[in-house]
């Protein structure tokens, strides 16, 4: 090979090269980043941890079928009341331990501008074996109370349907009634 053809060849590599380290930026659409949600903004993390403080330190043994459970819903009931959702209660019967039960959901709904509907879920009840239950499911109960409280603050385009379920330490027995 002369030295013209080296030059040509070595010129054809180079070429490609390129090519091939500018080729993802030429051929990638990048979308122009979304502006931020005002709704993600208002959503206040110290203010969903205390709520579930509250919770948990006012009704520490809510455990499927007990007094405690069913005055945690009354609880959850008066909190979406005063942020404007209209509230309903499902009941279900369920065998724990050879002994029949009876679950209790809250269901917050909130009209939108369509007839989509977004559903959140968190259980509230707590394990026999524990006590408070801050993490399972305190934590879930603040944390959607506060975006119940974001949510209500504007007209959402989806309606929104909030479902505290009871009996999610026992397969979910809850969430399974309502779906």
């Amino acid at each position: 090979m002369d030295s013209k053809q080296t030059k040509t060849v070595l010129g054809i590599i180079a070429l490609v090269l390129f090519a091939w380290l500018i080729s993802p930026f030429l051929f990638s659409r990048r979308e122009p980043p979304a502006a931020p949600n005002k709704s993600a903004l208002l959503f206040d993390s110290s203010r969903a941890y205390a709520t579930a403080e509250e919770f948990v330190r006012r009704f520490p043994n809510r455990t499927f079928g007990s007094l405690e459970s069913r005055q945690s819903t009354g609880y959850l009931h008066d909190r979406l009341k005063e942020m404007g959702y209209s509230v309903t209660y499902t009941h279900f019967d369920a065998r724990i331990a050879r002994r029949k039960k009876v679950g209790r959901n809250v269901m917050g709904f909130m009209q939108g501008q369509t007839s989509e509907i977004l559903a959140l879920i968190a259980h509230f009840d707590t394990a026999p074996t524990t006590n408070q239950g801050a993490m399972a499911n305190g934590s879930g109960v603040g944390t959607l109370l506060e975006l119940a409280r974001v949510f209500s603050a504007a007209p959402t385009h989806r309606s929104l349907l909030l479902i505290f379920s009871d009996g999610g330490e026992h397969g979910s027995l809850g969430a399974r009634d309502v779906a």
